[in-house]
């Protein structure tokens, strides 16, 4: 395994919060990001550089271009309708991690680093617990241009202040090499 699984820091992005009031509309989220919306708890969506994800009702991530933040949370404050949501930049709270590797070698991370992660191999957007760990996981979709590959890529996000201790708790659990 420890030659098929690889992890690393990802380049920053944008990431945003989307709390709304319990049964609102949320096509207005759409409409102020310029794509075509869709829905669906635990499904992540993407359109050209910005990508969204509802890991709990009436919550979605909006995830851009790190220079794309402010200008999107400007645009969703302005459309929100007033008092059915609140939008908040929480680029700086999270870092993200690519982990790299067969699905094998997936499955066997994701065995020892929490019960519930190998979903994503299905197409599912997780914010679920790895020890005690609050992470967010998806799986990120091959570009049409890439060659046809056994390699899979998912997208790990964890709280900055414990990116450290994390990496230092994957390493134990043998589960990373040189985590």
């Amino acid at each position: 395994m420890a030659d098929r699984l690889r992890m690393h820091s990802a380049p920053p992005r944008a990431l945003l919060s989307v709390r709304l009031v319990a049964g609102s509309a949320t096509h207005w989220i759409g409409e102020a990001l310029g794509v075509h919306w869709q829905t669906g708890l635990r499904r992540r969506y993407r359109q050209g550089a910005i990508g969204w994800w509802s890991g709990a009702p009436d919550q979605w991530w909006i995830d851009a271009p790190a220079d794309q933040g402010e200008a999107l949370a400007r645009a969703l404050e302005a459309a929100m309708p007033p008092g059915e949501a609140m939008v908040t930049e929480v680029s700086d709270a999270w870092v993200t991690f690519h982990l790299a590797g067969t699905t094998g070698a997936l499955r066997d991370f994701f065995e020892r680093a929490g019960p519930v992660g190998a979903q994503v191999l299905n197409g599912d957007c997780l914010a679920t617990r790895f020890g005690a760990f609050a992470v967010t996981l998806f799986e990120v979709e091959a570009g049409a241009a890439d060659p046809p590959s056994p390699v899979r890529r998912i997208e790990l996000r964890v709280e900055r202040p414990l990116a450290k201790s994390f990496e230092q708790w994957l390493a134990g659990l043998g589960a990373v090499p040189g985590a």
